[in-house]
């Protein structure tokens, strides 16, 4: 919240500025507090919600601050070249693949390979995805020159694999298991969709 909103902001109203991200709704009435002279308390919290509003715009647009996210496991729809169905990809992205081909424009995702779907092999940021790859009525999203069925996973699922990306199946590993601080953002992203 900016600083000269917390200071002119009555308390009830700053809690409610506090809580919200973009996106929430918060309803302000035009019940009188006592003591208010010429509606400033609704006044105030309007001037420190407008303020608000304009800071998760300017980080939502930036990239930064995505409202939720939403995850997909991908599974092979072609034949698998060796064993290439045991790496199932999990694709994180901050709208619906719905909503992605109902764009027509081009998105950037997170692409998360993990193996058998219980430990990460390898994190790829900013992976673009068009509109025209996505085909909502099969379900489909061709990524790499693939095509994958797609199906959506809650948060519960995600955080399990975000939180522990070592995994409980021991594999021989030609790269590090990504570290818990390169994943932080997409865990918390996460925890806030619980």
């Amino acid at each position: 919240m900016p600083r000269h909103a917390r200071r002119d902001t009555p308390g009830t109203f700053r809690h409610l500025i506090s809580r919200a991200s973009a996106g929430t709704m918060i309803s302000l009435t035009n019940r009188r507090v006592r003591g208010d002279r010429g509606g400033k308390t609704v006044k105030r919290a309007f001037g420190g919600l407008v303020a608000l509003v304009s800071i998760a715009i300017a980080t939502t647009a930036a990239g930064g601050g995505a409202v939720s996210r939403h995850a997909y496991h991908l599974f092979l729809a072609g034949a698998p070249q060796g064993c290439e169905d045991c790496y199932v990809p999990l694709l994180v992205a901050a709208s619906t693949l719905e909503e992605v081909a109902a764009s027509g424009r081009e998105t950037t995702v997170v692409l998360i390979t993990t193996y058998e779907r219980d430990s990460i092999w390898r994190v790829d940021r900013g992976v673009s995805v068009a509109a025209a790859d996505v085909k909502t009525r099969e379900r489909v999203v061709h990524l790499r020159g693939r095509p994958y069925r797609y199906q959506e996973i809650g948060p519960a699922e995600v955080l399990r694999l975000l939180e522990n990306p070592q995994g409980s199946i021991p594999i021989h590993r030609t790269l590090p298991v990504p570290g818990r601080e390169s994943l932080e953002d997409l865990i918390s992203a996460f925890r806030r969709g619980q």
